[in-house]
Formats: C-alpha cells, structure tokens, sequence
C-alpha cells in the first residue's frame, strides 16, 4: 500500500537516508541524528543565504530619453533597463542598432500600453546583461523597420563602460 503524504514512519526513513546517503562523513564520526540535522539545517541556511546574496548584488541602471548621449559605468551582471516613449501601432519601433554583444546582452525588449485603448502610446523597456567588461556603445533606433530608405525618426546613444 502506497502512503500520501509525510507522517511519522516516512519522515524518519526520508531522514534516515538523508544522513546515510548525503553524508558520507557520518561514517567515519560518531554523530547523534539531531546533530547532524542541525548540521544539515545550517549548511540549507547558509546556501539561501549565499545564492540570494549573489541575486542582489547586481544591480539595476535605469535609463530614459533624456539620457541620450551619456556614458554610464556597470560592473558585470548588472542590468542597463533603457525606458523610451513609443507607439507600435504607428508602424514605429524602437530596435538596437548597434551593441559589442561580447560585452552586452539584449535580455529583453517589451512595450508597455500607457492605456488599454487600441491605438494608444506607452513606453518600450529594453534591458541589457552586462557579460563582461569592456566599453559598448548601445544605438538605437525609433522607425518603421518596412521603410527601408528612409533615416529614423528618433536615435538614443548611451556609451557604457563595464567593469569586473
């Protein structure tokens, strides 16, 4: 009979092979069984700690139309988040033009409706992944990428600098 669930019986042999095989150690000294899962519990607690430790040291630049021309410093894995005004149902988009993708990377790139009417304008988001050091200039492009002689309406440069 198969049993749902975790009552007394199962916990102790779930436990029993946690100690036996995640522990080889437990072998060779002479451990009580709550002692070695406090153990276990402090070697989980500080690996939480740790990963989330790793997840909040990157960090978030946030750029917008006004920061056209800049030159912004990033340490590597932090995230460059360029927020621009926009409106696809005009046939318009903003898209990269040029980028050192040895250095960066597009992770993404999203417009966000100002208002749930068709038709209406809102913002596109692009976030950048900084790989590795080095220096990038990130172009983009505000057109209609089916007019393919005619110049954008709007540009934005950022020039980012990447340190390790």
């Amino acid at each position: 009979m198969i049993q749902k669930g975790l009552n007394r019986n199962n916990a102790r042999l779930y436990s029993d092979w946690l100690l036996r095989f995640l522990l080889p150690v437990r072998l060779c000294l002479p451990v009580k069984k709550a002692e070695m899962i406090k153990v276990w519990a402090v070697l989980f607690i500080a690996l939480l700690w740790g990963s989330v430790g790793c997840t909040l040291a990157s960090k978030v630049m946030k750029l917008t139309e006004t920061d056209s021309g800049k030159t912004v410093e990033l340490q590597v894995d932090d995230e460059l988040e360029i927020t621009l005004s926009a409106n696809p149902t005009t046939g318009y988009v903003w898209e990269v033009s040029s980028v050192d993708s040895d250095v960066l990377k597009l992770d993404k790139s999203d417009f966000v409706a100002d208002d749930k009417i068709i038709g209406s304008g809102g913002m596109t988001v692009m976030k950048l992944h900084a790989i590795a050091s080095g220096t990038s200039a990130v172009k983009l492009i505000y057109h209609r990428p089916f007019e393919r002689n005619k110049p954008p309406l709007k540009d934005f440069t950022v020039h980012v600098q990447i340190k390790k």
